[in-house]
């Protein structure tokens, strides 16, 4: 489990959305977040752990993103903006503290979100165990994302929600929506958002 207090300039920024970042991303996996905000002090307190599932352990393991904020510059896009992790605690699955080094920053220049749609390629591909798939929306709406076998049968959905504007990560385990491990063989992937859809090709190699 993580728990960390960060701190901004309200002056600049307006925080729109928290959730879980990338490093909680399991197929199957559900991640409780705890999320105490103060948009006129500019501060966050969160927490957030990983709950033990069928095909799923508590613990994470791996690099990425432990947190995901869906900003707004009231300063001019792309200008340094005043921001601070203040504590960063870090646990196992027995509730020991693990070693974590804050970052010393005290300023952040934050991106523009995505302009378009656009689903990339999957990596790795081929794959044996999993793979990540990651992908853009420029504007909140209903994404769907699904995997099909080459007869156009449905074999997973890894996306079937209103997301906001933002880059997203999905992880695919190579299991179909009952669990199941799929056969060796190709794959398609399919994006559909709005007006917009993307095919890619998969392989898994076992």
């Amino acid at each position: 489990m993580a728990h960390l207090r960060l701190h901004y300039n309200p002056e600049q920024l307006r925080v729109h959305t928290i959730t879980a970042g990338s490093l909680w991303d399991e197929a199957d996996a559900t991640t409780a977040l705890f999320a105490g905000h103060h948009q006129e002090s500019g501060s966050i307190d969160l927490s957030l752990a990983r709950l033990a599932g069928r095909e799923c352990q508590a613990e994470v393991a791996g690099s990425g993103a432990i947190v995901r904020l869906l900003v707004e510059e009231r300063t001019m896009s792309g200008s340094l903006c005043d921001w601070k992790l203040e504590s960063l605690d870090l646990r196992d699955s027995g509730s020991n503290r693990l070693q974590a080094i804050a970052p010393e920053v005290s300023a952040l220049r934050f991106s523009e979100l995505p302009d378009s749609y656009d689903l990339s390629q999957n990596y790795p591909n081929p794959f044996n165990s999993q793979t990540e798939v990651r992908f853009s929306v420029p504007r909140s709406g209903m994404v769907r994302i699904a995997i099909y076998n080459v007869l156009g049968q449905p074999v997973r959905t890894l996306v079937y929600e209103p997301l906001e504007a933002g880059v997203y990560r999905r992880i695919w385990n190579g299991r179909n929506d009952a669990g199941q491990e799929v056969v060796s063989g190709l794959y398609l992937l399919r994006m559909e958002a709005g007006e917009f859809t993307a095919l890619r090709r998969m392989a898994i190699v076992k």
